[in-house]
């Protein structure tokens, strides 16, 4: 969130959301981070070497990048695990987006570079958490 991506942060860091939003909810990975703001809003910075901040790109980012989602959804809750990326969107749909290793049944690609609306049981999500999901 410092705008500085070649040195590691040794001590906690200010994170500047766009129009002062504030974070109702942190989720972390080893490379990358998200938050989904009071109007469920949801920004992602980091590494995105394999498409985990989900906007059709690889380019990493270290200030909080918007994740827009297809048809106007928003995310409700975020999971970030390894360099894959998944959310419960606020109507109970799950999107899942970067690095696939085949876990989704929708379609087996080795990235999904923005989100990909999956047809899912809500019971899967908690499966990211760690593991790729099982179709």
């Amino acid at each position: 969130g410092t705008g500085n991506i070649t040195t590691k942060e040794g001590v906690p860091t200010l994170i500047h959301l766009p129009n002062n939003a504030s974070c109702k909810r942190l989720e972390t990975s080893y490379s990358y981070a998200g938050c989904i703001t009071s109007n469920n809003d949801t920004y992602l910075w980091g590494l995105n070497d394999r498409h985990q901040l989900g906007d059709g790109n690889t380019t990493n980012s270290a200030t909080p990048v918007n994740l827009t989602l297809p048809y106007g959804l928003k995310c409700s809750s975020l999971t970030l695990a390894g360099q894959t990326a998944a959310c419960l969107t606020t109507t109970g749909l799950i999107m899942m987006w970067g690095y696939d290793l085949g876990s989704t049944p929708v379609q087996k690609v080795p990235f999904l570079c923005t989100p990909l609306l999956l047809h899912l049981r809500l019971f899967h999500l908690a499966a990211l958490n760690g593991k790729p999901l099982k179709g």
